[in-house]
């Protein structure tokens, strides 16, 4: 044992609420409706109006195949064992894999945007605020911005990036459960969600002080001293 802070990987965004007041509000709507959207999924997946909500979502889940390799790869894999999924009356799995990793992935983006939008309205907005709410979560954590980004930025090359693009058919479904499928997907998203979230929330401060710092010769945006 060296002493040196032990290594966290998750991140409790809950605490960017004081520096972050816009973001996080989507933060929070992003995560009610991922939870909501899986939650209703996995519960509804065996009735009759599930099967109704694939049809009226099928556009939205073409044009999400067409980004998301992860979409085609499970695509192909359920094709390929379509006989399988037939005999057991089960065909209907493929535009729930479909629709759920299409939505999934699309919240995830969508709310991405949103996110990067609000972190930088709250900055221009209080910047005072908010480089004091990153300057105390840094010195909370024992780690600094950067080594923030560095461990998040690994953490998604290896758990979202393979995900995304589906290597070795990570995200290919277990055709011995629907349920068990939706649930692993809502697991897996869900945590690289919060990390993609996470990076944004130190990035963007980030960026904008280097930015102050080289075009003004200082650091952070400091309004303590003024008049």
């Amino acid at each position: 044992m060296t002493g040196e802070p032990v290594i966290r990987t998750r991140v409790p965004l809950g605490e960017m609420a004081e520096g972050f007041p816009i973001a996080f509000k989507v933060y929070l709507v992003a995560a009610i409706l991922f939870i909501v959207f899986n939650l209703g999924s996995i519960l509804a997946s065996e009735t009759s109006a599930y099967r109704g909500w694939l049809e009226l979502t099928q556009p939205l889940t073409d044009a999400m195949a067409e980004f998301v390799p992860a979409v085609g790869s499970a695509t192909t894999y359920m094709e390929k064992r379509r006989t399988r999924l037939e005999q057991g009356n089960n065909l209907y799995w493929i535009p729930a894999v479909r629709n759920i990793l299409s939505v999934d992935f699309g919240l995830i983006f969508f709310f991405s945007l949103c996110f990067i939008v609000a972190i930088s309205t709250d900055l221009l907005l209080n910047p005072e605020r908010a480089f004091r709410n990153i300057a105390a979560f840094s010195t909370k954590y024992g780690h600094s911005t950067g080594n923030f980004i560095l461990r998040m930025t690994m953490f998604l090359s290896l758990c979202f990036v393979p995900f995304y693009f589906s290597i070795s058919g990570l995200m290919d479904p277990h055709l011995t459960s629907l349920t068990g499928t939706m649930i692993i997907y809502f697991s897996l998203l869900g945590g690289d969600g919060i990390a993609v979230f996470a990076l944004i929330y130190f990035v963007i401060p980030f960026v904008a002080v280097r930015f102050y710092s080289g075009h003004r010769g200082g650091s952070a945006p400091d309004r303590r001293n003024r008049g």
